[in-house]
């Protein structure tokens, strides 16, 4: 027979991180017709998730999406060897490089490189976008060249 977690989704939509009960039935509605209306009114008006325990319990806040991490790692590592090659004279500051749109890039996007603390621009990695979605592309196109070779 199946084991099944019930969860209390609360007023914002999050899943809280552990299961209010376990049960063992064959259908999850065991959960609404036999444990619920023993529940006090408040718990009864509640929303409730039930999963079966052979599945992920993982909540969707919790779960890793892997290809934006590698894309996150990916994109860092790819901006310090293109701000290294451009810019060696800040290679003993303390620097990082972001999308940045500020008066020195004339208002548009640019992948930059900024000074950590105060976010003061040292230098462009890119051309200047109108777009974010322009300077997202760029940065997605570079990878991908990176990629190939």
């Amino acid at each position: 027979m199946p084991s099944w977690n019930a969860y209390k989704v609360f007023a914002s939509g999050k899943r809280a991180k552990m299961p209010y009960t376990t049960f063992d039935s064959e259908d999850s509605k065991h959960f609404y017709e036999s444990i619920l209306p023993t529940l006090t009114p408040k718990l009864q008006k509640s929303n409730w998730l039930i999963l079966n325990t052979e599945e992920p319990q993982e909540r969707q806040a919790e779960a890793i999406d892997e290809a934006k991490v590698k894309f996150e790692k990916d994109k860092i590592r790819f901006l310090g060897s293109l701000a290294a090659k451009k810019y060696p004279k800040f290679a003993n500051k303390k620097v990082e490089a972001c999308l940045s749109m500020c008066p020195e890039t004339e208002w548009k996007w640019a992948w930059c490189v900024v000074e950590c603390a105060s976010h003061r621009h040292l230098g462009e990695l890119s051309d200047k976008f109108d777009t974010r979605a322009q300077a997202d592309s760029w940065i997605r196109e570079q990878l991908e060249c990176m990629a190939s070779t």
